[in-house]
């Protein structure tokens, strides 16, 4: 390999995978190697980096306060990074990978949601008739934050009742400063049915914005010519959380707080995971198995309301035999191969 310095191949590196990942996943990694790897390995030769640099470059971060959960990720993105070299620039093995991975003894985090009486208290409280509707849009769709601020009015079918999730609003791209509309997180749409509390909020504001002269329907449902912002969204949660007494949740746990709500609905994982727009069922229910109520002590009760049902048959079928055998028995005459089915039908029924 020619001799190549870290920041050059780092340069080479993000301009390669700008064409290959979402702009939020190149914005993330392009803060995570600018943040936290160019400033140790910066004026290095990438053929001199070896396992006990990446070492010391793990000991630098975790010294400065860094999370083990987060160097990992960092780490993760510098794996790639000296992939990329080994396949494109002839680097003989990946140092990443022959360093020992930090282990995160951190407990790991429960989900975080409102049960619906606390999503009330916090509804009630939220006097900007913008972002009421904003929440409980997030609340009863279970959308992610960027698809909720990507929707305009022509996503939205009155008469169907339905709300097409087609796009996702990333946030504004550090690096360039661009603002991207990108495909859903898996790049699927996903249609979901609103309920009737939801659909009246949105159709009576629909009516009012259909009223203003320059009205179209690519304008935005929550900020009309631009999203609401990203910042203002969180820190207007954060205020009616304190005035609603409710805890606070991140913006994210609305998600989660809409899976709570369809769960105490009996709602099946199939349902759940189309509307949350997920691949598949086991992504699914990997996440929010452990929020099912358990059905354990249901299910016994039912096996044993059957084997009733078994044991009163078994119980109705012996008596009739014995029944028949006590007749048979008061007959006379019996020839010897009789009395020998008796009592192998008594041994059979165990009488």
């Amino acid at each position: 390999m020619k001799k190549i310095k870290f920041e050059d191949a780092v340069e080479e590196y993000l301009e390669h995978k700008k064409m290959y990942v979402r702009n939020s996943t190149y914005d993330s990694y392009y803060r995570r190697i600018y943040g936290y790897v160019v400033p140790f390995f910066e004026g290095k030769y990438v053929s001199t980096i070896d396992k006990k640099t990446i070492i010391e470059w793990q000991k630098y971060l975790f010294n400065n306060q860094i999370s083990i959960k987060y160097i990992n990720k960092i780490r993760s993105v510098l794996h790639n990074f000296f992939k990329y070299l080994i396949e494109y620039h002839d680097l003989e093995n990946n140092p990443v990978a022959q360093a020992p991975r930090l282990i995160d003894n951190a407990p790991e985090e429960n989900i975080s949601f409102w049960e619906f009486d606390e999503f009330e208290r916090f509804i009630r409280i939220v006097d900007d008739p913008e972002y009421y509707r904003f929440f409980m849009f997030l609340y009863y769709t279970g959308a992610r934050k960027g698809e909720a601020r990507a929707i305009t009015w022509n996503q939205i079918d009155f008469k169907k009742k339905v709300i097409t999730i087609s796009r996702s609003l990333e946030r504004a791209i550090k690096s360039t400063g661009e603002r991207i509309v990108n495909k859903p997180k898996n790049g699927q749409t996903r249609k979901l049915i609103m309920n009737k509390e939801l659909y009246e909020v949105l159709y009576s504001y629909y009516l009012d914005r259909k009223m203003n002269f320059n009205f179209k329907m690519n304008e935005y449902v929550f900020g009309v010519d631009k999203p609401l912002s990203d910042t203002t969204i969180t820190s207007r949660k954060n205020q009616y959380c304190s005035e609603a007494g409710v805890k606070q949740i991140r913006i994210h746990d609305f998600r989660h707080s809409n899976v709570s709500l369809l769960i105490s609905l009996g709602a099946d994982i199939c349902v759940i995971c189309d509307r949350l727009g997920h691949k598949d069922r086991n992504q699914t229910l990997n996440r929010y198995a452990h929020m099912f109520p358990s059905r354990e002590s249901e299910i016994v009760a039912k096996i044993d309301a059957q084997a009733s049902i078994f044991n009163r048959y078994n119980l109705t079928l012996a008596s009739i035999v014995l029944e028949f055998i006590e007749k048979i028995n008061q007959l006379q005459n019996l020839e010897k191969n009789d009395i020998i089915m008796i009592e192998n039908i008594r041994k059979i029924m165990k009488l």
